[in-house]
This record gives structure tokens, C-alpha cells and sequence, in this order.
């Protein structure tokens, strides 16, 4: 069920497998995934992560059963950062 697209997440599949036999529980059916990027941002910045939205859509992309992956995003007027995304 997971096929690692790159050696990136190869390597952390090997080194947290708990992690990848929990999320084959979560696939375990065809699934279409949503990402609510303004959720994302929030958790950043709560959790003290780094989410790169490249590398987790190549992890999700690992995962057989996910038919589709949509990223959602709005766009904050004047801010730089958020502004440069979309573009």
C-alpha cells in the first residue's frame, strides 16, 4: 500500500514506520484528500513544525489508495509572504 515516491521520504518511512502503518490504517480505502492550507499555517506555528507542502503531497503520493490531493489556499491582501505563494 505505501511506495515511497523520492529517497527523502524513503529514509523517514524507514526511520518512523509506526508512523507509515498508521496513516496505511487511515488510506486503507479509497480516499481523496483536502488540505485546508490556512489550517496548516496555524498548526506551523502552534506545533513549532515546518510544513513543505512539495513533500507532503510526495508523501501522500506514496500512499496507493489516495485518488486525489487538493490544496486549498486564500490569499491575504498586503501580506508579502502570502501575496508571493499564490503567485
Amino acid at each position: 500500500m505505501f511506495n515511497a515516491k523520492t529517497e527523502k521520504i524513503k529514509h523517514l518511512a524507514e526511520k518512523y514506520p509506526e508512523r507509515i502503518l498508521e496513516l496505511e490504517r487511515v488510506f486503507d480505502r479509497k480516499t481523496n484528500v483536502y488540505i485546508d492550507f490556512a489550517n496548516v499555517i496555524k498548526w506551523q506555528g502552534k506545533l513549532h513544525w515546518h510544513f513543505d507542502l512539495r513533500r507532503l503531497k510526495q508523501l501522500l503520493d506514496s500512499f496507493k489508495n489516495i485518488n486525489s490531493i487538493k490544496f486549498y489556499s486564500g490569499t491575504l491582501i498586503g501580506d508579502e509572504k502570502s501575496e508571493a505563494f499564490i503567485l
